[in-house]
């Protein structure tokens, strides 16, 4: 995780395989993938999901990836 926040703070460090499997939007795709992560670290550790910061937008996100 502490390589995604060194590449949303100074995305030129990005390797460009890792832009190439991104995408478009590079950087929200990394916040993207970090909170979910969060998400499911505090679900295991039987904290509540949705007091992490964002939860609620990435889980609407992944729902309307799973239905579109």
């Amino acid at each position: 995780m502490h390589q995604h926040i060194d590449w949303i703070i100074d995305p030129s460090t990005i390797p460009a395989d890792i832009i190439i499997a991104l995408g478009s939007n590079a950087s929200g795709k990394l916040i993207f993938g970090m909170a979910t992560y969060t998400s499911s670290e505090w679900r295991l550790g039987g904290r509540n999901p949705d007091s992490v910061p964002g939860a609620h937008r990435a889980r609407a996100e992944r729902e309307a990836h799973r239905c579109g």
